[in-house]
């Protein structure tokens, strides 16, 4: 029943009513294990469908969950060799999946669904029931997934690409797609001179690859990623393990240039997969450093990472630590940015005796802005700038307190007097106050100031 069921679902594209007998009839023979049955749903889809080619019209099959279906549907996948986009010479509709059937076919999520939108792998519309229904039209394309050939087609591969199907081309995602690795590493293998016969641009500037070239990429090498989904092991490891055995990538990081290794499938033999199964102790370089553990060089360093989670700050920040002269670079042969111990000490203890501008001002009752310009961009007193934070140093504290009680702005002044904003600066034009000159102790160039005692006689 719901074999029978599903087959009712998959033949909905039909728009004529009277054919509703034989769909019946259709449906009941799939759910018989009529195998022919196929053989006739394709003829009739394609004279209602002549724009489309045999694999979008087998495209709501795949989508079952029925062994016997996908067996049925896969068969005739391979005996269909034409994967060729359809020449638009048609206006009759496209085969359309709901987006619970899209989402199991394409076996992604509903977000990884919105992508293929984005980049025009999938495309959707709505239907006269107000449902999203996502076009077929490129799902067998997509859900050719590669798989590891058999020694004849091995044989053939190494020799030459086949020219089946000169005439296709795919796009960097839609590659990324069928070979099941992210669009980058479909980039970095192209870089590296894998599938890069007959690659063209389209009129966009988009790279496109020749389906050939990438089936016969997909035959002789596999990313690592798709190693280990073949022999269902984890990913991180892999690498190390087949090094560890001897078998290195043809690219790969340490290599050359490429982001991801690629090995050849023939040197992971029957045996390299049996012992692979079975290894437990095998040489690394990955993971995380034991406690204690030296440096890889053995000299007094710490990476950049390392010296950021113990200073407390960003790893964009330590440049600004290095421009400073608070942190040294150590002079060794190591990739990447290492600092000398002793410098990430001294910046440490550093660090640990200042507070933030804002929690500086805190203390002292008075707004970041009020504090920055009268403290901070008259230079009055010494301030570390990393980036945009302002850290001052806490032994600063007692001296700005005192600064405070001695001296204040005329503001504070007009506050303390009681009188509107104005009048202390009046009194100073009738000669009677007199402001701190730039001569005398305590002056602040950003900020006209008097003495505190000068205020409190005159109140």
């Amino acid at each position: 029943m719901d074999r029978f069921i599903y087959a009712l679902k998959a033949l909905r594209y039909t728009q004529h009513h009277e054919q509703a007998q034989s769909i019946v009839e259709a449906a009941a023979r799939v759910a018989d294990c009529d195998a022919g049955v196929f053989e006739e749903l394709i003829q009739a889809s394609e004279r209602l469908y002549p724009c489309l080619t045999a694999r979008p019209l087998l495209a709501p099959w795949i989508a079952s969950e029925d062994s016997w279906v996908k067996s049925q549907v896969h068969h005739l996948l391979r005996s269909k060799a034409d994967i060729a986009d359809a020449s638009g010479t048609c206006n009759c509709s496209e085969l359309q999946l709901y987006q619970d059937e899209m989402v199991y076919a394409l076996k992604v999520s509903p977000t990884k669904l919105r992508s293929f939108l984005t980049r025009d792998l999938v495309q959707r519309a709505k239907g006269d029931e107000a449902r999203w229904k996502y076009s077929a039209k490129k799902l067998c394309m997509l859900l050719e997934q590669s798989t590891a050939p058999s020694a004849e087609a091995k044989h053939a591969s190494t020799l030459s690409p086949s020219t089946h199907d000169c005439s296709t081309y795919l796009t960097i995602d839609e590659v990324a797609v069928r070979l099941g690795v992210y669009p980058d590493a479909v980039r970095s293998a192209y870089s590296q001179g894998f599938m890069h016969a007959s690659a063209r641009k389209d009129a966009h500037g988009r790279r496109l690859l020749q389906a050939a070239a990438v089936d016969h990429f997909s035959a002789t090498f596999a990313f690592v990623g798709q190693l280990a989904t073949d022999l269902s092991l984890p990913r991180t490891t892999l690498s190390a393990k087949l090094l560890h055995l001897g078998i290195a990538p043809v690219s790969g990081h340490g290599f050359d240039e490429g982001l991801i290794p690629i090995y050849r499938r023939d040197d992971v033999t029957d045996e390299v997969q049996a012992t692979l199964q079975n290894l437990a102790h095998y040489k690394s370089n990955s993971g995380r450093k034991p406690a204690g553990c030296s440096s890889r060089s053995g000299d007094e360093s710490t990476s950049s990472t390392d010296t950021a989670r113990t200073l407390g700050v960003g790893v964009h920040d330590l440049k600004h630590l290095e421009r400073l002269g608070h942190l040294i670079r150590s002079k060794n042969l190591k990739t990447g940015r290492y600092f000398t111990n002793s410098s990430v000490k001294n910046a440490q203890a550093l660090l640990k005796s200042t507070v933030s501008l804002k929690c500086f001002s805190g203390q002292l009752g008075m707004s970041s802005q009020t504090f920055s310009r009268r403290y901070i961009q008259s230079d009055f007193l010494k301030y570390i700038r990393i980036g945009s934070k302002i850290l001052v140093p806490v032994e600063q504290l007692h001296r700005i307190q005192e600064h405070r009680y001695l001296f204040v702005s005329l503001c504070e002044a007009d506050e303390i007097l009681g009188a509107p904003i104005g009048h202390t600066a009046n009194l100073i034009r009738m000669k009677k106050l007199n402001p701190i000159l730039s001569n005398e102790a305590g002056y602040v160039s950003t900020v006209r100031l008097v003495r505190r005692n000068d205020i409190n006689e005159i109140k």
